[in-house]
């Protein structure tokens, strides 16, 4: 997502407070609004945000299930490290 042109004029800010609130919703985590509340001082810029790393989300989760890898489905993250 960090080459996507949809986040080119977007404030960091806005797209890491994105980020925070898709992995706790891909994660699960139970009150996110309200630990997440303070930090977003403009709601439709980070909704926006939102929407389009679900959409990347979504799409890198569908190519894994094509490629006969179900990593996301299973819980397993697509990016995890191996102990060597």
């Amino acid at each position: 997502s960090v080459c996507d042109g949809n986040f080119a004029d977007k404030k960091p800010s806005w797209i890491a407070y994105a980020a925070i609130s898709v992995a706790m919703d891909v994660l699960s985590i139970p009150k996110k609004s309200a630990l997440l509340y303070r930090l977003d001082n403009s709601p439709h810029m980070t909704e926006l945000c939102i929407q389009r790393l679900h959409q990347i989300y979504n799409l890198a989760s569908l190519q894994l299930e094509e490629d006969g890898t179900d990593s996301l489905r299973n819980g397993s993250p697509p990016t995890t490290v191996a102990a060597v």
